[in-house]
């Protein structure tokens, strides 16, 4: 009976395992069913296989497979290695294998899974467990990220950390350095630098944990060296940390700045380039060091000197250049050298950029000298223009003394034929003067206001022939231009002839007016000097009284040509004399 209740219990105690067993076997059951990845079990003594729902989802298909129908779904490309795999599997050669491989749905689209494969032989029998995570997405990413890199014109390659051994370098590195893709891939970095300059590279690296900007010096197998500008970051790879770098080769642009600083040091000007920012030199060539008597490495780096004399305009200039304002034309300022010496000095900037820094590049030529040239220019050509004035102004003084003399030898002469050829003469001369007396007033001392000139000896002319209450009168229109002594003096000459004779002979007894009139066009001045008199008894010419023929030389001494217009109406006289603008 003991042994009865003993079995029962037994019984109940096995029933009771078995039920927990079957409650574990759906847990896993329902978890390898509803796992996230897809995940399959193939009985290998049936040759079926049952995946999970997501393996169906994975492959399109719902329901087992026979181990036959494996080749239907996985890509031709892929098959045979998965076989392969397979085989050595099940001759107990391997226990496993994790490969990454393609798989056709029904409808035509290609899948990639990364399939993991472990084969078991126990009590339950000999099958194997395949897990697939799909990795279509990343396999699209990494080969969208390949083919961005391989079509980059920008160099890009990766690197072994621990190793230096390049893992990736795309067509733009290998065509940098002159080497094929596959000749690069597993060697080290050491082939690509000139010596020394991987070791910059790594310790940049290490120091500050990225490198940018650096440039360095590379090599390729014919010994050509490329000067190239690298930027590299640190990421986390299967095979460990590694190195991405990207270099652009900047071999032109080199050349070119060391061309610029060889030109630079070689320019008799005095050159330096000024960092905006730290407000110090970054660069002075030879001729600015000897400018300012500093030696050049006293100034790289260091402080702008402040040589201005005018400290407000050297603050106002550098604030200006930092908020991006420069003068638009040279500027002229005046140092105080270490010597003690003051040199003028002209300026002239630009912005430029060094290393990414904003700079401003000064060119500064020693205008000293040339400026006290000028000003002793300037001193002499003021001497001999005072002078200039003097003779002009002795020359009115003797004219007007030869005048007074005329004037006194007349006195005896006076209301006769003598007389008036004395005072003629004395008035011709008088004229003289006043030109004379117009150069040295007028600023420029090689032309006359001829406008003023003419109005000045009308009013002279009126003073000395006009009575009192004769109702005479004397207007000039003249425009106001500048003539040379060349053509002012038998100008004025030819005016004071033709109204003097006007004054003399055209109102007897009567009032009346002159006009004077001098206009200019671009090729000829015309004088015209007409009254309303009592015109002539006879048609004038040329050579009718002294006074038409003094106007006739004075006029070919113009080069120019006397018109007489003398109506026998007696309704005045108007006489004309064109001459060129400018003398022969």
């Amino acid at each position: 009976m003991a042994d009865e209740e003993e079995l029962r219990a037994r019984i109940r105690t096995l029933e009771a395992e078995v039920a927990n067993l079957r409650r574990d076997l759906a847990r896993v059951e329902a978890v390898i069913e509803n796992a996230p990845i897809g995940l399959a079990i193939t009985d290998l003594e049936e040759g079926f296989t049952r995946p999970n729902l997501a393996l169906e989802a994975f492959l399109g298909r719902q329901g087992g497979f026979a181990e036959s129908e494996i080749p239907e779904f996985t890509h031709p490309s892929d098959g045979a290695l998965h076989v392969d795999m397979f085989a050595e599997m099940r001759r107990g050669e391997r226990d496993g294998f994790t490969l990454e491989k393609r798989y056709v749905r029904p409808d035509g689209e290609i899948r990639w899974g990364l399939v993991s494969v472990v084969q078991r032989n126990d009590a339950a029998g000999a099958y194997q467990v395949a897990s697939v995570q799909d990795i279509t997405e990343l396999k699209r990413n990494k080969q969208m990220l390949r083919t961005l890199f391989e079509l980059l014109p920008v160099s890009v390659g990766i690197t072994h950390v621990e190793t230096g051994r390049i893992l990736y370098a795309n067509p733009a590195l290998a065509s940098l350095v002159g080497a094929d893709v596959d000749a690069l891939l597993g060697s080290t970095t050491e082939l690509l630098y000139e010596p020394g300059e991987r070791e910059r590279v790594l310790a940049t690296a290490r120091e500050e944990g990225q490198v940018d900007g650096l440039e360095v010096w590379l090599r390729d197998p014919t010994g050509r060296r490329v000067r190239a500008r690298l930027h590299v970051r640190p990421i986390e790879l299967d095979e460990g940390l590694c190195y991405l770098g990207t270099a652009i080769d900047v071999t032109r642009e080199h050349a070119a700045v060391q061309h610029f600083w060889t030109i630079a040091e070689a320019t008799p000007s005095a050159v330096a380039v000024v960092s905006l920012a730290r407000r110090e030199y970054v660069y002075v060539n030879a001729s600015f060091a000897k400018f300012t008597g500093f030696p050049a490495e006293q100034l790289m780096g260091r402080p702008i000197a402040n040589l201005m004399e005018d400290a407000d305009l050297n603050e106002r200039l550098l604030t200006d250049a930092v908020n991006g304002v420069l003068p638009a034309e040279p500027i002229e300022i005046t140092l105080q050298m270490p010597d003690g010496r003051s040199v003028v000095a002209l300026t002239e900037t630009v912005f430029v950029e060094l290393d990414g820094e904003p700079c401003v590049l000064v060119v500064v030529v020693d205008v000293t000298a040339k400026r006290a040239m000028e000003k002793a220019l300037v001193a002499s050509i003021e001497e001999k223009d005072l002078l200039l004035r003097e003779v002009h102004h002795r020359v009115k003084n003797n004219l007007q003394v030869v005048s007074s003399l005329l004037f006194l030898q007349s006195a005896p002469y006076r209301g006769t034929d003598a007389g008036d050829a004395f005072d003629a003469c004395r008035q011709r001369v008088v004229t003289m003067a006043a030109v004379h007396e117009a150069l040295y007033a007028h600023g420029d001392l090689a032309s006359v206001s001829i406008g003023r000139l003419l109005a000045h000896l009308g009013d002279m002319l009126e003073a000395a022939y006009v009575r009192p209450n004769a109702g005479v009168s004397i207007v000039v229109e003249a425009d106001d231009a500048n003539l040379s002594l060349d053509l002012a003096v038998p100008c004025s000459l030819v005016a004071n002839e033709l109204i003097t004779n006007a004054l003399k002979h055209a109102f007897p007894d009567r009032p009346g007016r002159v006009r004077v009139g001098l206009s200019r066009t671009d090729e000829e001045w015309t004088l015209v000097v007409e009254d309303d008199g009592i015109g002539w008894t006879k048609k004038p010419d040329a050579s009718s009284s002294l006074g038409l023929r003094v106007v006739s030389a004075l006029t070919g001494q113009l080069r120019g040509g006397l018109t007489i217009d003398a109506p026998a109406d007696g309704t005045g006289t108007r006489i004309e004399v064109r001459f060129p603008t400018a003398p022969e």
